[in-house]
């Protein structure tokens, strides 16, 4: 729980479910949609990935809440994943080098 709350303090509003006392907070907070956006996650590693590197740890984040924030879009998901990728492109080169000065 410790590291929940200092975890709420970096993240902004912070709310804390007990599940000792109960299942949902009386203001309706849950951890049901945490839950969800992790179990995505870690099944894509299990499945797919296998292993993931911290360097780009940020990349396979950014792409699982992409998916999940657009896991109802009726197919237009696609889509905007062509449209933000036109004019972009990230070459191996940057993707293999070490950047260990490099904090993005």
């Amino acid at each position: 729980m410790k590291g929940y709350n200092r975890l709420g303090r970096l993240c902004g509003p912070h709310k804390v479910v007990d599940h000792q006392d109960w299942y949902v907070a009386a203001d309706g907070t849950n951890t049901n949609t945490m839950e969800n956006r992790w179990s995505l996650l870690a099944r894509a590693i299990m499945g797919s990935f296998h292993h993931i590197s911290v360097k780009h740890l940020h990349r396979y984040l950014s792409e699982f809440d992409s998916r999940f924030d657009n896991r109802n879009s009726n197919g237009e998901y696609f889509k905007a994943i062509l449209g933000n990728a036109e004019g972009r492109r990230l070459e191996f080169k940057t993707l293999v080098a070490d950047n260990k000065g490099d904090k993005s």
